[in-house]
């Protein structure tokens, strides 16, 4: 019975570790930090201005003029938070035609120069992964 009572909490408690309440907070990405895991990782790169004047109005606190390994151009504009990276990717779609961006938290990404040519999942992914 000791052993039964044991292994029913031990599963109670991890099934309660599995799920929260609270939604997990996005990351914050640097622009700094991203850009030396990238080149780490083979990436070539540096940062630029950018767009310091958005369509939105909001900051910019960072840009990145980014070669993947694959040889494809992509630019990567960092926002102060997620909220204002995807606002910048829904106007950017509005007012830009055939912008087809993407945003990873606080990081808009799109394919030099304009954001019209499509992004490569590969590129995303490993950006997911390499942004910092």
């Amino acid at each position: 019975m000791k052993k039964a009572v044991t292994f029913g909490v031990l599963a109670l408690a991890l099934v309660a570790g599995c799920g929260s309440s609270r939604p997990a907070t996005p990351a914050i990405y640097s622009p700094d930090a991203s850009l030396t895991s990238l080149q780490k990782a083979g990436w070539t790169g540096a940062a630029a201005t950018g767009m310091p004047d958005t369509l939105t109005k909001a900051r910019q606190v960072g840009y990145l003029a980014l070669t993947a390994p694959d040889g494809r151009q992509l630019d990567v504009q960092f926002f102060e938070d997620t909220s204002k990276a995807t606002a910048e990717l829904a106007s950017a779609r509005k007012h830009i035609e055939g912008f087809r961006g993407a945003t990873l938290a606080n990081a808009m990404v799109f394919a030099h120069p304009d954001g019209k040519r499509g992004l490569r999942t590969g590129d995303l992914d490993a950006l997911g992964k390499l942004l910092k």
